[in-house]
């Protein structure tokens, strides 16, 4: 794919975006080869985590404005968003750590492709913007289910109704970004924590993002009976095996992610 790379590195999965000269917008080439790749990242034992990164300057500046100019009707912009969107539901759907390193802006849809992975390591030099009240659009591509869930209602609506930029300093301190770190270490500071990440028990974060994500959408008894119902299979894994044998022999244990 021209705008977007794939490697592995050990168990970690490196997807990389390479469309520098458009600032990493999100052409639709790269909506389709996200939401590709996380579907077959899911299926594949062998991944045990993923970080997201761009070439560039930029992480991502968000969508593609010159798509946006021509002439539709209100069906076929619902028609586009639904296939835009397509990874959005891919990422969510991932029982996978998701790491992204973000450099430059991470505006608009940039932003929504970080806000979607489990953590934002951010480089000093980075800004964070929900941009689309500058164009006179709404947040999409799951901006407004994830903001609110990383920094609270009040502060996600002072963030989109205003446009407001934040620094990466400021973005670690309203929640946004997890870690911050010298423009130099970026990807060496994601990747340890991709790796480190990869070593832990896969099955059971996968497990433990379904639960989280439940807890959002449901009462207190079907979460617990959700709950139940996963620890009963985390019981079985080989990986719970081996770390309880951990405990008990004082040796080191295999983690296979199953």
């Amino acid at each position: 794919m021209e705008y977007l790379e794939y490697e592995r590195k050990d168990k970690v999965a490196v997807i990389t975006l390479n469309n520098p000269k458009q600032a990493n917008a999100l052409v639709q080439e790269i909506k389709e080869g996200l939401a590709d790749l996380f579907t077959r990242i899911q299926f594949d034992p062998t991944v045990r985590s993923v970080m997201i990164r761009s070439n560039g300057k930029h992480f991502s500046a968000g969508g593609d404005l010159s798509s946006m100019r021509s002439e539709s009707s209100c069906p076929d912009g619902r028609d586009r968003m639904r296939g835009a969107s397509a990874w959005v539901k891919a990422l969510y759907a991932l029982e996978k750590p998701v790491v992204a390193a973000v450099q430059g802006c991470a505006y608009g849809a940039g932003f929504s492709l970080a806000l979607a992975s489990d953590f934002i390591v951010a480089e000093k030099e980075a800004r964070f913007c929900c941009s689309f009240i500058n164009v006179g659009l709404v947040p999409d591509l799951g901006s407004l289910y994830f903001l609110p869930r990383r920094i609270g209602l009040g502060k996600a609506k002072d963030l989109v109704y205003n446009g407001r930029v934040l620094t990466a300093d400021e973005a670690e301190q309203w929640g946004v970004a997890d870690y911050v770190t010298d423009k130099e270490q970026l990807y060496d500071t994601a990747m340890e924590l991709a790796q480190k990440l990869a070593e832990r028990p896969t099955y059971a974060i996968g497990m433990m993002k379904k639960l989280t994500q439940f807890s959002y959408h449901t009462t207190l008894d079907a979460y617990l009976e959700l709950e139940n119902n996963m620890q009963a299979i985390a019981f079985q894994t080989e990986d719970h095996k081996q770390l309880v044998k951990q405990f008990f022999d004082k040796t080191p244990a295999t983690l296979t992610g199953r």
